[in-house]
Order: C-alpha cells, then structure tokens, then sequence
C-alpha cells in the first residue's frame, strides 16, 4: 500500500502506473502535463483511507456509486459516501450521501464493500483486536444494519497499521457470500454464508476451511470468477522467509479445493514495519474469461529499492506466468531498468479485458507523491506510466487504490472507477479518501460506448493538454517511435495559443507517440513532456 516514511513506515516507491490520457513533465517542469482524451476525474470525498486487496468502491444496479472506509488510523469509526443521483460524479458534491457507525471493539483496520447486485452491500472489518464483522448496509434506505460477528479470532496488531489487510470477500453468482480472512494464528480461513435480509443474519453454509497449509499467512485477497463461479484466494505467505512467497488456492463451482499454487516466481516483499506486510498486496481479479490476475511487488533488487512491479496470470489451474511488468518505452522518472516501481499496484479491468495497474510512482525519482495509471498492451508488454493525479509533499498521493470490481454487480464495466487517499504532508492517521475515474463514459445497462482510452477511431484524433500560465503558446509532436526525430509525422511549427489540436493531415492506422512543450516568454521552450501513446484504427 503505500505510506511514505520511509521503508521503516511506508516508504512507497510508487507504481510508476500510468494514466492514459494525462501527462505530466513532471520531470522537468511540474505545471504542464497533456491529456490524449481528457477523461480523467478525480476528486476529495472526506476522511477516510483504502487499501488494495479489498474492493471499498461499488456502483450499484441504481447507477449511484458507494465507497467504504475506516474514518482513520486508530479510529474506530466506519464511514459510508454515496451519490444521491444516478449517472457519473464529477465533484466532491456529488457524494452528499453519508452515514457513519462506531464499532465497540477497536480501531478498524481493514474494510471490503462487498455488493450482492440488488440493493445489499455488506461492508466487512476485521479490528486491531481481532474481530471481524459484516456491516450490512441498505443502499434503498441509505443505512446501516446491526453489525453480524463472524469471529473473535482474527489477526490482531499493535502500533501503525494502514496496509496490513485481514478481510476479503465476494459473492458468488449463485447468491452466496464468500469471506476470507486472516486469523490470531496467520492462517488464511474461508466460510460459505447465506444472508437472510428480513432478520438480518448469516448463515454458514458448510464448515470453514483453512485454505493456506503452511501457516505464517496474511494479507487474503478473495476473487470469484465471472465464468464458472469458482473461488480463488491469494496471500502472503512468510513461511520461508527471508523469501517471501504470493501463493493462491481455487475452489470449484461445486466446493472442491485444488492444491496450494505458487503465484510468484520473485522474492515478495514482506516486513513487519509500521504494520504487517503494508506495502504488498496481493490485487486479485479474474476476467471474463477464467483468467487469473495478480500485482504484487518484489523484494529489494539489484536497484537498491524495493517495489518492483510484478504481474503474474493464470489460464490453466495450479500453473502461473510471473515476471517483472516489461514496460515498452522510456521515461527516466517512470521506467527503471525496463519496469517499473511502487507499493500496493491496484489491478482493474474493463468488460473486454483491458487491464491497467494504478499506482504512486517511483520513490527512487522522487515521484512517489504522485499517482499514475498504466495500461497493458496486446502484445503483453505495459505503456509508460501515465499521471493521473500530480501530488506533492503536502498533498502527498503515495498511497493505496482500491478499484471497482466483482463477479456480481459489475455496473459501468467499461469506466474504471476507483479510490484512494491522500496524506496531507504525510500524515496518514488524516488521510483524505478521493474518487477517481478514467475510461469511457458507456451507459449502465449495456457497457457499450466510447472505446478504450488513447484509441481512435478517427484519422484526426484531438490532442488536449493543460494551459501554462506563463505559456505564449505551445509545439506538439506525433511520432510513429517513441525516439521523434525522422519519424516524426505531425507537429506545428509555430507555437500554438490553445491547448487543444487535431492531428493534421489524417493519420494512417497504427500506433503513435506524442509529446508537448510550452514557449517561455524569453522566446526558450520548455523541456518535452513524457511521452505519451495512442492508437488510430480508422481505416
């Protein structure tokens, strides 16, 4: 997850994740950054903080979004947001729905909204004592439940805690509700529950199963697959440690376990600093297809740091493909022997499959403070990291997305929706909860709408950036490599005042690479902004 202080706190080196629309140079001047679509919201919603593994943002079948948090660090105080209004929020107002409740036992460490597709959203905790209840709350009411305990036996810590994941759970296609969690004695349980919402009880369906066989387990991460309705759990595992290990277990459809599978090929980062694995995932998510997904991060490497980026994936049961994201470009900010770094990358995905990890950057270049989105191409290599949200020591982004998704109820599938936290000069016992959104604008009841960011189906695509106040205009590039120079096809040679422009003359199908500079008033230019890319499939 990603909290900056340090490796002995939470010292992010950010996921150099990227966005896909917005750019920023950052690397040399602060101020300009570009946008290929300009889709791109983000926004302060209150107090409250995220972590990856769980999923605390849900757009229910109302079209309203609902977002879940711990209030704080030691607080014991649970917080609800929504929107009142149906359709897509662009301000902070937007979410004027809000209710809290105070859980009796202790702070609350860890929360999951999980959603059953109608009106239910049962918002899970697990506290620094160790108990772990379900919070039902009533999207038509607008209220809480009484809470349900589902054990006294959870994982217990003391001291800083933000990161250190003990709950996760799904519903199935089937109705039934899956919980994993954490337990006193670092194993890994799932139980089977049925919700009954007249008397406001679960009943287990089954006897609870250990999932993990080694013990020295943390972190749960549970995930039902859209296809068949099975159900994966993925965790840190310490029991060989000084080498960490991101291991998973699937049970089928009708309640059969499989093996423990070994996800990562790497050394997984682990620590007991400031909390209990805090930086590390696993972000868990299964596609349409049956086809396992998991971002976690490696152990310090050859670079001196912790956080490199791993992705690994699954399409046959028990074998995984693990390797570091290869990303195809360069930035010096960004890119860092090929990959990339940070803690927590938050994987989410869209209804035909396209996959983006969200992030802080790097620590080592110093842009840990800011947050980026990065896109996995089709050849399975990733783009260069893209800003999303430009932070700073005293609006500090490094820290944790956790993103909209599930097997049920997955509304706007293609609007990737998430949300994360700032922490104000680097504070996180007040951390910010913030709304973010990028992709297409597509209706709730079909997914059908724009195509995927920084793909057009126009030989003119418009290219938009953000206006400099000293500017006294502005040079763009479009290049079909990422090195400009002779392959150049497109670029204004006197400086543009607006800061929007279309690509001129037509653009032939393929992909290019662009880049702005602002004109100072002494008559120098800028440096180039990082490069950002586009498709055209017009033709």
């Amino acid at each position: 997850m990603a909290h900056s202080r340090l490796r002995y706190s939470r010292s992010s080196v950010g996921l150099a994740i990227l966005m896909a629309f917005v750019l920023s140079i950052v690397a040399f001047s602060p101020d300009l950054q570009v946008d290929a679509q300009g889709t791109n919201v983000t926004f302060k919603i209150g107090p409250g903080f995220t972590d990856v593994t769980p999923h605390q943002i849900v757009r229910t079948l109302s079209d309203r979004v609902f977002i879940f948090a711990a209030q704080a660090q030691y607080s014991s105080v649970l917080v609800g947001y929504w929107t009142t209004a149906a359709g897509l929020p662009s301000a902070s107002s937007d979410f004027n729905g809000t209710a809290t409740v105070t859980e009796p036992t202790d702070n609350i460490v860890s929360v999951d909204a999980v959603y059953d597709g109608g009106t239910m959203i049962h918002v899970l905790i697990n506290t620094r004592s160790g108990a772990v209840k379900d919070y039902p709350f009533n999207t038509a009411t607008n209220a809480f439940k009484t809470a349900i305990s589902l054990t006294t036996d959870g994982g217990t810590i003391s001291g800083d805690y933000i990161g250190t994941v003990g709950i996760s759970g799904m519903f199935d296609k089937s109705g039934q509700l899956h919980v994993s969690h954490w337990t006193s004695s670092n194993r890994i349980v799932h139980q089977v529950y049925n919700y009954n919402s007249s008397n406001n009880t679960l009943s287990a369906v089954g006897g609870a199963t250990t999932v993990d066989t080694a013990g020295h387990a943390n972190h749960p991460a549970l995930a039902v697959s859209p296809k068949d309705n099975s159900v994966t759990i993925a965790w840190v595992s310490e029991a060989n440690l000084p080498t960490g290990t991101i291991l998973a277990r699937t049970r089928s459809a009708g309640g059969a376990w499989g093996a423990v599978e070994t996800v990562s090929k790497s050394d997984a980062w682990t620590s007991t600093i400031s909390g209990i694995n805090i930086d590390q995932g696993p972000s868990l998510l299964i596609g349409g297809d049956g086809t396992k997904y998991i971002s976690y991060i490696q152990d310090y490497d050859t670079t001196g740091a912790y956080g490199r980026v791993h992705f690994a994936s699954s399409s046959v049961s028990g074998t995984w493909a693990d390797s570091a994201v290869s990303i195809a470009g360069t930035n010096a900010q960004l890119v860092i022997n090929g990959s990339t770094y940070t803690h927590d990358p938050a994987l989410t995905i869209n209804a035909s499959g396209q996959l983006y990890n969200i992030g802080h950057g790097p620590m080592q270049t110093g842009v840990n403070t800011n947050m980026y989105t990065m896109q996995r191409n089709a050849n399975g290599t990733w783009a260069v990291p893209s800003l999303f949200k430009i932070g700073s020591t005293v609006n500090d982004f490094d820290a944790s997305a956790s993103t909209k998704w599930s097997a049920v109820g997955f509304n706007r599938p293609n609007t990737y929706e998430f949300a994360f936290f700032r922490a104000p000069s680097g504070q996180y016992n007040s951390a910010e909860l913030w709304y973010g959104r990028f992709g297409d604008n597509s209706s709730p009841a079909t997914g059908l709408g724009a195509p995927v960011r920084n793909y057009y189906t126009t030989a003119t695509p418009q290219l938009t950036w953000n206006r400099i106040t000293w500017a006294t205009g502005y040079q763009i590039e479009v290049a079909q490599t990422n090195l400009f120079g002779a392959s150049v096809v497109f670029t204004n040679p006197n400086p543009y005042p607006s800061t929007t422009l279309s690509a001129s003359p037509s653009l032939t199908d393929g992909i290019y690479y662009w880049h702005v500079r602002a004109k100072k008033l002494d008559g120098t230019w800028s440096n180039w902004s990082i490069t950002e890319q586009f498709e055209v499939n017009a033709h």
